[in-house]
């Protein structure tokens, strides 16, 4: 569209000194033109250029989208520990695709459980990002899939590490029972931001990373415990369960090592800390969530708390996938499997239906 100019033309007859002299009569006084007057017109704003204004407002959407918001869900509800790159290039050498690459022969030599839970997440993730599927196996598009999956993987990565962060100013709230009257002393982070003080050497979180079946020997001397611990006598692997996740105050107080399932999953800490996560942070102690933004549980369209959802909320006190000896990995997969495979039934059952209620 072409652009006009809004201006006015003004014709003015300026009279010479002779002809006003010699018919004063019909001579116009001059008109007087000011600054303003003689500035140039501006020009008429068209609409190709509200156009390009409304453009530049409009914020800039990824083009990958989909595959980032499906990155985020998988970290929440299928594997934190997820590498879409092994995903994706193990189906594509099973299907002759690919060349089996050093990734893909680690995932063929994993048990057969192992390779079910592959198996399982390859099909989750193409449910939640069906775009990636034109992509495979096209030698024209391996580029493409490559910044991709790359994508995914570290939003995968950062997921976690943002849910930790943000976890990182209210921990020492939701690790007090009674938060108003009884708060955790020492503090739990100061203004120093150093984190030595914190895990096992911190007396009451020390108690709450004890392993649950521990629990008798730290009460009756926590000093001698925390050595032992130091020291090694006492293991701390993924498979020696933490106290904090069994109900009580302080947690697991009523464990029962001949029925560990009794109140397992059910700890304080464990509960705000997902409602946290997946609806907010003003929802932590069971009230109505104030959010200003989209809670997870709404952005993955989750109806139902499932296996995943709850080993991600045991998983937050992780900063690292190997902490020494602890293996948060096999931690996460522990979990999974012992809620999923549980041999009561009945038990799992009512877990589930306990944190649906």
């Amino acid at each position: 569209m072409s652009r006009h100019k809004c201006s006015e033309s003004i014709s003015s007859s300026a009279p010479t000194e002779s002809s006003h002299s010699s018919n004063p009569s019909t001579s116009l006084p001059l008109k007087k033109v000011s600054k303003k007057d003689a500035r140039p017109k501006k020009k008429c704003r068209s609409s190709d250029d509200d156009e390009k204004r409304a453009r530049k407002k409009e914020p800039e959407i990824d083009p990958d989208e989909e595959f980032l918001t499906a990155a985020c869900c998988v970290a929440h509800c299928i594997d934190v520990f997820c590498k879409t790159k092994q995903l994706i290039n193990r189906d594509a050498a099973e299907n002759g695709d690919v060349l089996e690459d050093n990734d893909v022969k680690v995932c063929r030599d994993k048990s057969h459980k192992v390779q079910e839970r592959y198996r399982r997440n390859y099909t989750r993730l193409l449910q939640l990002a069906p775009g990636l599927k034109p992509l495979l196996g096209d030698p024209l598009k391996a580029s493409d899939l490559a910044i991709i999956i790359k994508k995914m993987d570290a939003t995968i990565s950062a997921t976690r590490s943002d849910d930790a962060s943000r976890l990182k100013s209210q921990i020492s709230h939701y690790a007090a029972f009674n938060t108003k009257d009884e708060p955790i002393r020492p503090a739990i982070y100061d203004s120093s931001g150093s984190r030595t003080h914190m895990g096992f050497n911190h007396p009451i979180l020390a108690r709450f990373l004890c392993p649950v079946r521990e629990l008798e020997t730290f009460s009756d001397d926590a000093d001698k415990a925390l050595k032992n611990i130091q020291g090694g006598k006492i293991k701390v692997t993924a498979f020696t369960l933490p106290a904090f996740l069994w109900a009580g105050d302080p947690p697991g107080m009523d464990y029962d090592d001949d029925d560990m399932f009794e109140d397992m999953f059910e700890g304080y800490v464990l509960e705000r800390t997902m409602h946290h996560i997946f609806t907010s942070p003003s929802s932590a102690y069971g009230g109505e969530t104030c959010a200003m933004r989209t809670c997870n549980a709404a952005l993955h369209d989750m109806t139902t708390i499932e296996a995943a959802h709850i080993t991600y909320g045991c998983l937050q006190n992780a900063w690292s996938e190997i902490d020494g000896a602890f293996n948060y990995r096999e931690f996460y997969n522990n979990i999974i499997d012992l809620i999923k495979d549980s041999p009561d039934p009945e038990w799992k059952e009512e877990l589930l239906k306990a944190w649906n209620v």
